[in-house]
């Protein structure tokens, strides 16, 4: 039940990360990096009671990773961005722009 700003954000660095890191990155830990990608979005988008437990993300992924793999992953992927991530996507500037025509109501629907 996360935001779609959660999602799109955890989408926009999920490519970025793993195109970033094509030569390196193994096809194996790709979901992880989405997991982890999605996590660190939900951090930034969501509030603290609806944020996803290290025990949630496991779940997901029907216990393929350890929260101890989860957060050395974070950690991989933030300093991948130097810990500088782009926080607009195309979602918050449909949202901004909805609310400066006049359409907020529209907005909330999304």
């Amino acid at each position: 039940n996360l935001r779609s700003t959660t999602l799109c954000l955890a989408v926009q660095l999920t490519d970025a990360y793993i195109i970033s890191n094509l030569s390196s990155l193994q096809v194996a830990q790709c979901q992880l990096v989405a997991i982890v990608c999605t996590w660190i979005s939900a951090k930034f988008e969501e509030t603290d009671d609806m944020l996803p437990s290290l025990k949630n993300l496991g779940e997901v992924c029907d216990g393929a990773y350890t929260a101890d793999q989860i957060l050395t992953m974070e950690e991989q992927v933030l300093e991948g961005f130097r810990w500088r991530l782009p926080h607009s996507t195309c979602l918050n500037f449909l949202y901004l722009y909805l609310h400066m025509h006049g359409h907020p109501s529209v907005a909330r629907q999304i």
